[in-house]
This record gives C-alpha cells, structure tokens and sequence, in this order.
C-alpha cells in the first residue's frame, strides 16, 4: 500500500465573510464542487456537461429530480398481532418463530440498506439522495432502539418523500412517525406521567437549538404530545393518555396539543435560524457568518418552508462557492467510498458501500447518538485513515478485500457489522483507468497523471502533489519496462501502473477532501 503523506489538512476552523453581489464565476470547478455537495460527486463527463449547460441548468437538473414513488417493498414483521399470537405457542415453538422473526428483521433491513446504497451509487435523483442522507442526520432514529425493521424502512420512505418539499410537511410526518415516537419513547408519554424525551429533542435539536428554550418549554410540550403513541407500525392518538389541560409554551397558552405545539415551533424566526445555520453547515461545510444564516432564515419564512428555493438560491450564490468552502469539507465515510465509485465509474455492489461505511463509522440505520453523527474531522483518526486507503484500493483493484480482512484478523476495529459483511463478499472491480486514459488522447506521463487526480479527487491538487503522482507513474511505467509515451499502447502491462497511481492518488489527504 503506498505510504501516507504526514501532515492532514484541517478545514478552516471560521467562516470569513461571505461573498455578496457579483456573477457566479461557473466553471469545471464550480461544477465539480456542486456535484460534490449536492450530490456524491461526478464523473469528468458530467462536469463538463455541468460546464456547458450552465450554472441554472445544472441546478435546475438537480432540483428536478421527483423519486420512483414505489420506495422499497417491505412487509410488516412483528406485529402486535403476531406477537400476541407466539405468547400462546409452547415455549419450544415460541422461541423458535422469535428467532425466525429476528431472523427476517434482519434480513429486511440489510436487503433495504443495499438498496439505499444502490441509489446512493447510480440513482440519476443525486440531490433527492443526498437531502434523504442529511434528513437522516438531522432526524435520527436507530433500529437498535426501535427493532422493526419496517417501522424504520418507512421513516426513510417518509424522509425521501418530503426531502425536497416542505419542512412543515416533514416536520408533523416526524412527529407522528412509529419509530421516531418509539426511538425517543413518546409512545409511553401519557397523562400524569410525561416522558419528555422526544419533547427535548424536537426543541434541541430538530427546530431551535440548544439554548433557545427553557425547561419549562420542555416540561409543557412533553404534555402537548402525551397520549401520541403507534399501534402496528401506525401513528395513533390514545385519547384517554392525553392531557388536555392548559400550558404555557414560548409564550403561547392554552388547552396545546401537539399539532398546536408544531404550528408555534414554525412560526419561531428561531427555528428558520436553526433550520438554515443547519443547511448552511452540511452543504458549505464550514460556519457560516450570522449575516448569512438571517438571509438564508429569511428566505425559508418568505417561503413557507419550501426546501426547493432555499436550495436554489444556495446553489447559485457566489457565496457557496467561496475558496473556504470548495475543497475543505471532511467527507464521511458514504461521501468517500461513493464520490470514488461515481467519479471513477466503478461499480461496486451496494453492499460494499453500506458495510465499508459502517466499518469507517457511518453506519446507516444506527447513529451512535440522537445527535446523529458529529462529522467533519470527527471522521478522521490514524486508523480511520489507513482503512479509508485500503478501501479505496479495494475499489480500485490494488488491494485483495479477502486478503485485507484475513490481515487484520486480529484488530478489534475489524470485529465489526461491516467487517462482517465484507467478508461475505466476493467482489473484484472490472474497471480499466487503461481505456479511460485512451478515451481522453493521452500520451506523456504528466497528461496521464493530471487526468488520473482530475477523475479520482473532488478537489484540485497542489503542483507539488501532481509532481509526486507523475514521479509514480515514471517509476511504475520503468519497472514494467515501458518506454516514455507507450504506457497506453501496452494495456496488459498499463493497467497495474494505473492502478497503483489510482490507489495512492486515494490515500492522499486531498483524498478526504471534498
């Protein structure tokens, strides 16, 4: 495996003042990083695609995407009826069709993780995608908690159906959904005896932000929301469990329930600042100046929570495409193995995609905290850095998947969900960075380095760094005994030359960069 460089590029630590006025400047590296960010990357084809329809017609392609409406097929395992219906079994038989049931759960949600990945890889509706992965984030639930694995496959449908419509919209889908209300035990809030779990978070961390509200808050909207429960995997009112009495809640009093509670959260100019500093953060990937947040604030109220014009007025802001913000954010794990796959044009199996994330610490489905995941150069340790590099030589057909797993047998971080996974697949890229090479006219080392960075990275690379990627390729295209201009002409020796400059390009920190 090459070796990695030392030193890892930190982000900016501050946004600086965002850019104001002027023309978006729309060039191959405005497309690439819109590409990145709104999506998980592009091919060198598709930005300059990108380039030639200009900057309104990419992102009008990217807002007009509308999902295949079928979702994933799923069946309801574990019903409260079925259940019911075991308690009466021998306890033998019981304990049988409970494994069985466990069994298919599991099953289920594997076979639907694959399926979001297969989407995330190829899906033309990239935005729709990745709107889906940032509301998973933001609304978090885990199965380890909720255990239905159709509880949790409809959540997703529900955040992929509203992804880029309205907030409003989305927000009462959350707060009637079975597994968000069993994930943070609103399905045993109730009157007399109010858990203020999900109350705490749809304050903290859903609409307003810590800070922006008081315990009382806390205490009366759990109120509000008592008596909604799930029945069956179906949002249910349990009348009889809810407090229908008088509250105080940011100012507003009354007989509130929760519809009422919703209505007030959205009518906070707090929660179109949370809502938009939140955006701001995962697309930009830096902090971003308070002026920034009350314009971009503005715009969600001006347009009652439609996502679809804050999205575009993000996307064709001079200010998104600041030199802090292009190339600077951390990519997760996802970003990572998919933005190489979409990039290079390899096609790996979902499988690899959900199963190497989860090794690298994103695993879909189970978020380690109702935070969701922190992010940024939280993604990155020295471990994390040497398995994203084999990973990536996985991907590109330099390193063995079988042969990597067999040599960390012994390392706990390999004893995993993903590990696991990967171990059951069997899997050897068919790509050949030979025929693209011969695809673009190339011939010298330099041209065949600068296209090899430009097909396989988000970001541009340093001078310095393009030099020590053609220094590699001059080394490798030597031992092979190819002479100067002929790498391409020699396509059985050409392809492990290649190969070897594409594993390395991946294991720079620019690498991790998007």
């Amino acid at each position: 495996m090459p070796s990695l460089p030392s030193a890892f590029p930190e982000p900016p630590a501050s946004a600086l003042a965002a850019a104001s006025g002027g023309a978006l400047h729309w060039d191959a590296r405005a497309a690439r990083h819109l590409l990145n960010r709104a999506g998980f990357g592009g091919s060198p084809e598709e930005i300059r695609r990108g380039v030639q329809i200009g900057a309104e017609g990419q992102v009008d392609a990217l807002l007009a995407g509308e999902g295949d409406g079928d979702g994933f097929r799923h069946a309801p395992i574990g019903s409260t009826r079925e259940r019911r219906r075991m308690r009466e079994l021998p306890d033998e038989e019981r304990r049988e069709e409970q494994r069985m049931m466990r069994r298919d759960d599991r099953e289920q949600l594997q076979a639907f993780l694959e399926h979001w990945c297969a989407g995330i890889l190829s899906s033309p509706q990239v935005l729709e995608e990745r709107m889906t992965l940032f509301w998973h984030g933001h609304f978090t639930s885990s199965q380890q908690d909720v255990q239905s694995s159709s509880e949790m496959i409809d959540q997703h449908e529900l955040l992929r159906r509203n992804a880029l419509g309205s907030f409003r919209d989305l927000l009462g889908g959350v707060a009637r959904d079975p597994a968000m209300l069993e994930y943070l035990d609103n399905d045993s809030n109730r009157k007399g005896k109010p858990n203020e779990n999900f109350a705490r978070e749809l304050l903290e961390l859903f609409t307003l932000g810590e800070g922006h509200y008081s315990e009382e808050d806390v205490k009366e909207v759990a109120r509000a929301f008592t008596g909604w429960t799930d029945r069956d995997g179906e949002f249910f009112f349990a009348r009889r469990k809810h407090d229908g009495g008088n509250k105080r809640i940011l100012g507003e009093r009354g007989p509130l329930g929760g519809e009422d509670v919703l209505e007030i959260l959205l009518g906070q100019k707090q929660c179109a600042r949370h809502m938009a500093w939140k955006l701001l953060r995962y697309f930009e990937g830096v902090e971003p100046p308070t002026v920034r947040v009350k314009r971009y604030a503005d715009l969600l109220r001006k347009e009652d929570w439609e996502l679809r014009p804050f999205l575009s007025a993000l996307f064709l802001d001079p200010g998104f495409y600041r030199e802090e913000v292009v190339g600077a954010r951390v990519t997760s794990p996802i970003d990572f193995l998919a933005g190489i796959a979409r990039r290079g044009g390899i096609d790996p199996p979902p499988l690899f995609v959900a199963a190497g994330a989860a090794l690298l610490g994103e695993r879909l489905c189970y978020p380690p905290s109702v935070a969701g995941w922190k992010g940024g150069t939280a993604w990155i340790t020295t471990g994390s850095l040497f398995l994203r590099a084999n990973l990536a030589g996985v991907l590109v057909g330099e390193v063995d998947l079988r042969e990597l797993l067999k040599k960390g047998a012994g390392d706990p971080s390999l004893k995993t969900f993903g590990a696991r996974k990967l171990a059951r697949l069997a899997w050897s890229p068919r790509v050949s960075f030979t025929r693209s090479m011969r695809a673009l006219g190339l011939a010298s080392d330099a041209e065949i380095a600068r296209a090899m960075g430009d097909m396989l990275l988000a970001v541009e690379v340093s001078p310095s760094v393009q030099r020590n990627v053609e220094a590699l390729l001059l080394e490798t295209r030597r031992s092979a005994g190819i002479e100067s201009g002929a790498l391409l002409d020699r396509a059985v020796s050409a392809e492990p030359c290649l190969r070897r400059v594409a594993h390395y390009v991946l294991s720079l920190p620019e690498a991790q960069l998007h």
